[in-house]
């Protein structure tokens, strides 16, 4: 079975995002992005890597917050295999503008609701990705930053297409 990595940001307090009165006043959400193969390993031109993005909240943490997975440093070397549907199945809403997959989140951590959720989607490699080549994506909540280096981005080196 391959190792799955994971990376983790938190973000507290978010600007514009309520928690349920019955919260404290600084929530904590937790983003984490697992890849597999494993972030950092290398990996072959036609590799398939499933990405799984969950986010999670203790405590209660208001219905509708975004979360935003840039995939501008993925599109140039792969390309997302998951259909529109499984994608609509996940939660996840592509946006070709931006090159993103947005991803709007339940209720988490009140009473009778989960204190995660998941979503997952597959890209392929290109067969034609450089070697050193390093898809990457970063996902963060909606109006937060990250980047790769950034604790809650994957990032994999490609062996490079054979010649």
């Amino acid at each position: 079975m391959p190792a799955v990595g994971a990376v983790v940001a938190i973000v507290a307090g978010v600007v514009g995002l309520t928690a349920p009165s019955s919260a404290a006043p600084s929530t904590p959400l937790t983003v984490t992005a697992t890849a597999r193969p494993a972030s950092g390993s290398t990996v072959d031109p036609g590799t398939t890597i499933t990405y799984t993005l969950t986010a999670r909240s203790p405590q209660p943490f208001a219905t509708g917050a975004t979360v935003v997975d840039d995939l501008s440093g993925l599109l140039s070397n792969a390309s997302i295999t998951s259909s529109a549907g499984e994608l609509a199945r996940s939660g996840l809403a592509p946006d070709a503008t931006h090159k993103a997959l947005t991803w709007t989140l339940p209720a988490l951590g009140s009473p009778g609701a989960p204190t995660s959720a998941t979503a997952t989607f597959e890209a392929q490699v290109a067969p034609s990705a450089p070697g050193g080549a390093k898809p990457s994506t970063a996902a963060a909540l909606q109006g937060t930053s990250c980047v790769v280096g950034d604790p809650c981005a994957t990032a994999r080196p490609a062996t490079g297409a054979s010649t």
